[in-house]
């Protein structure tokens, strides 16, 4: 046999820990910590929203800022033909022209009058326009594709199509002063 050893702690078997089981929480419990969280979260949330409301309002209504006006007088040539008047004038300017701000002033004073024409612009140095640019001037077209322009031209456009074509710094300032 084994003798026992006297100095060896005495062993004690470990005692077992009962497993305690919670009592069932009632679902009703649950139901009203959840509404109660929804109803503190739905209250700070529009707390929130009614002080930004408040804030910015009072900045809104201190700025004074300029209405936004969509630039519809300067076109594409592409849709020249296109435009929604039955009788209309359109100016195309190329950089290169010494005269585009003489033009401005002639079309400025044209849309003053009543019943002056409507005039839209076009800028042949435009990227989506440069495919117009040629050597040599075709407005005799029966499609937009056709048209090439050499330079700065005023064209006179009537049911969606070109009637005239003033050409040259002196043509277009003559034609502009009659608008």
């Amino acid at each position: 046999m084994m003798k026992k050893n006297k100095n060896l702690p005495k062993m004690v078997p470990a005692k077992k820990k009962k497993q305690e089981i919670a009592p069932p929480v009632a679902t009703s419990d649950e139901m009203k910590k959840l509404m109660g969280i929804i109803a503190v979260i739905t209250v700070i949330f529009l707390a929130v929203y009614g002080l930004t409301v408040i804030l910015t309002k009072d900045k809104k209504e201190d700025l004074n800022e300029p209405e936004v006006k969509i630039q519809d007088e300067d076109i594409l040539l592409g849709n020249l033909l296109e435009q929604n008047e039955k009788n209309y004038f359109v100016l195309v300017t190329d950089k290169e022209d010494d005269y585009t701000q003489l033009y401005n002033v002639y079309i400025a004073s044209s849309k003053q009058k009543e019943n002056g024409p409507t005039i839209y612009t076009s800028n042949l140095s435009n990227s989506f326009n440069l495919k117009y640019k040629a050597e040599e001037t075709n407005t005799n077209i029966n499609n937009i594709n056709e048209l090439k322009l050499k330079g700065s031209a005023l064209l006179h456009i009537s049911d969606k199509k070109i009637v005239n074509v003033y050409e040259g710094k002196d043509a277009i300032v003559e034609q502009l002063k009659k608008l």
